[in-house]
C-alpha cells in the first residue's frame, strides 16, 4: 500500500490521502476497541488480527509515504540530507 500511495501521492493530492489514511486508522482502532472489549474467544482473536492488518494498510495509505514527502519540504537544504536519512 506504501508503494502505491507513494507513487499516486501526486495524482490523489496529500491531503485526501492522509484523511482516508486517518479515517480508515479511526474506524480500525474503534473496531479493535470494540472487539477486545466484548469477545474474548478464539473468533474475536481472528478478528482483531484482521482490524490490526487493517490499521497498518490504513498507516500505509496516509503517514506512510506522506511524512517522507513532508520531512523533505520543511527541512533547509543544508540539513536536508540529515533529516532524511534521521528519518
Amino acid at each position: 500500500a506504501t508503494v502505491v500511495a507513494s507513487l499516486k501521492v501526486d495524482s490523489f493530492g496529500r491531503v485526501p490521502l492522509l484523511l482516508c489514511g486517518i479515517s480508515l486508522m479511526f474506524l480500525a482502532l474503534v473496531a479493535l476497541a470494540l472487539t477486545t472489549a466484548m469477545w474474548q474467544t478464539p473468533s474475536g482473536s481472528r478478528l482483531v488480527i484482521f482490524e490490526l492488518m487493517a490499521l497498518v494498510t490504513a498507516y500505509q495509505i496516509g503517514f506512510g509515504p506522506i511524512s517522507w514527502l513532508i520531512l523533505t519540504e520543511v527541512s533547509p537544504l543544508r540539513v536536508r540530507g540529515n533529516m532524511v536519512g534521521l528519518g
